[in-house]
């Protein structure tokens, strides 16, 4: 499970949306970051499924589970350690279309679910490296798709921020949903010690 890379926030941006959302929690299903890899073998959110492994090479939790699911809609997960613990889940929808804008669709129905239950996002890009299709919704699946457009939306809370994105290249799209710590950062798993 390779996922796109997203970059999380280091710390979140003091800004009126910001400072609205102090005191929200984004932390995963109740983990704490930092949690061990046998702490999150053992806590509730990962003993609801069973197809799932342990991956050296990308130092994560794999979650290959027809059950996993986030706004209705199939995933795979990706829990990520390094010598501090758990600092990122990433989910990526699974299901594959052969209209791209339903990929655009999809990522719209995960960010209606999202801000329901969290509120508006605190930060909102939309990063056009061409505008051909920018004028025409209808062809926002093709922009993606060739990578002329990404679309990222992010929430923070004290300790954690929640990134969403649809992100594409070669007209290859992928959603990903990315619960990240802002203490604990990638840089501290090259060695991840388990």
């Amino acid at each position: 499970l390779a996922v796109p890379m997203i970059a999380p926030a280091a710390e979140a941006p003091q800004t009126e949306a910001t400072a609205e959302s102090e005191g929200k929690e984004y932390t995963f299903r109740g983990i704490p970051w930092g949690s061990s890899l046998e702490e999150v073998e053992n806590s509730d959110f990962l003993k609801k499924y069973t197809d799932y492994e342990y991956n050296k090479d990308y130092h994560a939790i794999l979650i290959n589970d027809e059950n996993l699911t986030v706004a209705q809609k199939s995933t795979s997960a990706a829990m990520y350690f390094g010598n501090s613990g758990l600092y990122q889940v990433a989910y990526m929808l699974s299901e594959k279309h052969s209209n791209l804008n339903s990929y655009v669709e999809d990522f719209n129905d995960v960010l209606d679910a999202l801000t329901k239950k969290y509120g508006e996002p605190d930060d909102t890009e939309d990063d056009w490296k061409d505008d051909l299709y920018k004028d025409d919704p209808s062809d926002y699946g093709m922009a993606v798709g060739a990578g002329h457009v990404k679309f990222i939306r992010r929430w923070y809370g004290n300790d954690s921020s929640l990134t969403i994105g649809c992100i594409g290249d070669n007209f290859e799209i992928t959603n990903i949903i990315c619960y990240n710590s802002l203490s604990l950062q990638p840089e501290e798993t090259e060695d991840d010690g388990l």
